[in-house]
């Protein structure tokens, strides 16, 4: 580990850095991106959900413009390694998958 200075001014050692919207930390791990990834897509269901009092598959529709592309962004560069990682993921989409009428008895793999 080395001090970086600028004249007297050390430059403070970050745990976690954010390069084009992936977060990666000192061992290269993608958790902390997955944690926030995670939560920001779980918001944005719920708040689609809260929104909209018809529970029709046309929500579906809102899912995938708007839920989607958070869960979806830069996956190549962040791509889960982890079968927990991948639970999380995928369970945004089964939270709301499961909430649209006509769709909460089928399978997972029916619903998407």
């Amino acid at each position: 580990m080395f001090s970086y200075f600028i004249g007297d001014t050390i430059f403070p050692k970050a745990d976690t850095v954010t390069d084009l919207g992936v977060t990666y930390d000192r061992k290269l791990s993608h958790a902390s991106h997955i944690d926030t990834t995670v939560a920001k897509a779980s918001l944005r269901s719920k708040l689609i959900l809260r929104c909209f009092q018809s529970r029709d598959s046309d929500l579906l529709m809102h899912a995938f413009t708007f839920v989607r592309p958070i869960l979806e962004y830069c996956s190549v560069v962040w791509s889960p390694g982890f079968k927990k990682d991948i639970v999380r993921i995928e369970a945004v989409q089964r939270r709301f998958t499961k909430r649209i009428s006509g769709l909460s008895k089928l399978s997972y793999e029916e619903r998407i």
